[in-house]
């Protein structure tokens, strides 16, 4: 094959039925590669990709086949670079008689996109799959890149498929990797702070080499061709990983040690932990138990300003340009040291008073400003040098940590009208019955967590079925809505109501013991002893509702603390109605 006469804007055939229908990027260093096996109606995706170049992949793969003819898709991980497309991929072909095959730690992250499709998880079938005739072989590669990495091996070909493990910043786009000297030199600057272990890649190489392999197939960087694969191995079984923990010149030992303990510990969370805030929240433990840490904040720069805060469990947008952004903190993001400065607030987003920050700059792999981390320092705290170099070594895996959440956000973004369908009740516009499942329990172990009071409501319409019997249904589902608008108008921002079933809500009060919870209860009983009744689709309706609160003490879980309103409920009930009861 003449590699400079390769047409890049159509499918590249690199082993017998193997295609590459990835999509150069102008500019990308890093780039993303999908692999097709063409094995008629079992054909078979490797690795699907991104919305960014999932149009671009489709064209190549219906030059090749039809779309519906793709039985299985390989996902190596769970990152977006790999999985944002399939979404809109299910949405084309559909999921009857689709398969995604992965490890099961995989798939237990992939499960939550919800895409109702079939899953074949490789250790349950001896890492082994026969499709079609085509028998694939899966290489457990564990923490190389995460904790259930695997390799897929084509034993018609001889050709193996890995995730970042052969990675490679690039300085201009090849297919191939022209020589392996060169190649395992672009490998380096990722994989010396990747990798956690020597440990961990060499059990990993060792696994691959006991396999016959022509070509290695990545799904960064390039295709590594037979005659390169010894080199790569050898020198990956040698490489200096984890840099990011070594120090020069300091004689605290015991400082160090636990330095290194704890930049062990997150470089893991980093790579393997998909939440940004339990990221957030781990790092910022981990590195006040050496240094003076108040708190973490994260600013990153995508269509106006994201910051990311250990103390807070969500993200804030700003709506500011990155060119006022850039001026703003011009002082620290063009200075090649760290920053220690006084400020007011981050991105409009205000402390409150006066906090002492050691500030970074983020850059893409390209080079481009991306975001800055701030450590915000405790009051009258003093850092010495080998401090600074601590919080300087944090600087690469938090590029990596704010690349990755950006590219995240800009995804999610786009799915949030979706996503919103799905967790709200059609009639009543409150959260469902399905997102208290989901979400309510991890409100009560954040409570836990934390320390802070969480109480329940559970909240019941009096008489609802003579509403229904009298005035019919479309009656009654206006009162349903009338109440729930009522319920969200009283309540604070950061409070849930949902509409648990038929005539019953729940709401949570997170930081709100039980006196407060009533007291927002009874904003919203006054409306209804303020009047007769309610102008309901041009009647004058009357009703009241009924009500059960509790406080979180010693209970279980939040099921537990639900059932427990719920019988307050009921006492209300059995006491006359129209009455809140705790």
């Amino acid at each position: 094959m003449n590699l400079r006469m390769i047409d890049y804007e159509n499918p590249v055939e690199i082993a017998d039925d193997i295609f590459w229908v990835g999509y150069k990027i102008e500019g990308d260093p890093f780039q993303c590669h999908t692999y097709l096996i063409k094995n008629g109606k079992n054909s078979i995706l490797l690795d699907p990709g991104s919305n960014i170049t999932w149009n671009k992949t489709r064209e190549k793969i219906r030059k090749l086949i039809d779309l519906k003819d793709i039985k299985y898709f390989i996902c190596h991980h769970q990152d977006p670079d790999i999985t944002a497309c399939m979404s809109d991929v299910f949405k084309e072909v559909g999921v009857e008689n689709k398969f995604v095959i992965t490890h099961w730690r995989t798939k237990a992250l992939l499960v939550h996109y919800n895409w109702n499709v079939k899953f074949i998880e490789v250790e349950s079938n001896n890492f082994k799959l026969d499709i079609a005739g085509r028998k694939l072989e899966f290489i457990f590669t564990p923490y190389m890149h995460f904790p259930g990495a695997i390799c897929t091996y084509d034993t018609k070909t001889k050709t193996m498929f890995s995730s970042d493990i052969f990675g490679a910043f690039t300085d201009e786009f090849k297919l191939y990797a022209d020589n392996p000297q060169d190649y395992f030199e672009q490998m380096k600057p990722f994989h010396e702070h990747y990798m956690p272990s020597k440990e961990i890649v060499s059990a990993g190489i060792e696994r691959m080499e006991k396999y016959d392999i022509n070509l290695i197939a990545p799904q960064h960087g390039s295709i590594i061709k037979k005659e390169f694969i010894p080199y790569i191995f050898k020198k990956l079984k040698q490489l200096d990983v984890g840099l990011f923990l070594q120090y020069g010149g300091y004689k605290n030992i015991r400082k160090l040690s636990k330095a290194n303990e704890i930049f062990s510990d997150i470089i893991n969370i980093i790579i393997y932990e998909t939440d940004i805030f339990h990221k957030m929240d781990f790092m910022y433990n981990s590195i006040r138990k050496i240094l003076p840490i108040e708190r973490i904040v994260a600013l990153g720069f995508r269509d106006g300003a994201f910051v990311f805060d250990s103390s807070l469990s969500y993200p804030i947008k700003v709506d500011i340009r990155y060119e006022v952004m850039i001026k703003k903190y011009k002082e620290i993001i063009f200075s090649d040291d760290c920053k220690i400065m006084e400020l007011k607030n981050i991105a409009d987003y205000d402390f409150k008073d006066n906090m002492k920050v050691c500030a970074f700059p983020a850059r893409n792999s390209c080079g481009r400003i991306m975001g800055i981390l701030f450590f915000v320092l405790e009051k009258d705290s003093f850092l010495r040098s080998i401090d600074f170099e601590i919080l300087s070594n944090l600087k690469k895996p938090f590029e990596a940590m704010l690349n990755k959440e950006l590219d995240f956000y800009a995804t999610e973004e786009e799915k949030a009208k979706l996503l919103e369908t799905s967790i709200k009740d059609e009639l009543t516009t409150l959260y469902n019955r399905h997102y208290f499942n989901l979400l309510a329990n991890k409100e009560f172990k954040k409570a836990l967590r934390y320390k802070y009071p969480l109480s329940v409501a559970f909240l019941d319409i009096d008489h609802f079925k003579i509403i229904n019997d009298t005035y019919g249904h479309n009656v009654g589902d206006a009162v349903l809505r009338h109440f729930s608008k009522l319920i969200i108008e009283k309540i604070r921002e950061s409070d849930l109501a949902f509409r648990y079933g038929g005539e019953e809500f729940v709401l949570l009060f997170p930081n709100a013991d039980k006196e407060k919870a009533i007291e927002i209860l009874n904003r919203i009983k006054k409306q209804f002893d303020d009047t007769d009744g309610f102008n309901i689709l041009d009647r004058q309706i009357g009703y009241t509702f009924s009500a059960g609160v509790v406080q979180l003490d010693n209970e279980k879980d939040i099921f537990e603390l639900v059932n427990k309103a719920d019988a307050k409920m009921y006492e209300a009930k059995q006491s006359g109605r129209d009455r809140i009861m705790s």
